[in-house]
């Protein structure tokens, strides 16, 4: 992002992408993160990237007793 010039902007930051839907050329720069990845943290905390999937973070919650993720499973996206 440092090398980006004043023209370059408006910036648009995307982790996986998949809820986004574009209605026409974007006029700016898309950053399209590729950071997947996930920890827990300890027993009751996980941490994981930007562009990991959300049903993969649920399934990962539920199969380590880590409950809460589950309850806004079915969102659209």
């Amino acid at each position: 992002m440092r090398s980006l010039k004043e023209e370059d902007y408006p910036l648009l930051i995307l982790g996986g992408g998949s809820n986004l839907l574009l209605t026409g050329d974007f006029k700016g720069t898309v950053l399209h993160s590729g950071i997947s990845f996930i920890e827990q943290i300890d027993e009751e905390r996980v941490r994981c990237g930007s562009a990991y999937v959300w049903d993969d973070f649920v399934d990962y919650c539920v199969s380590h007793d880590l409950y809460g993720a589950e309850k806004p499973f079915y969102h659209t996206g």
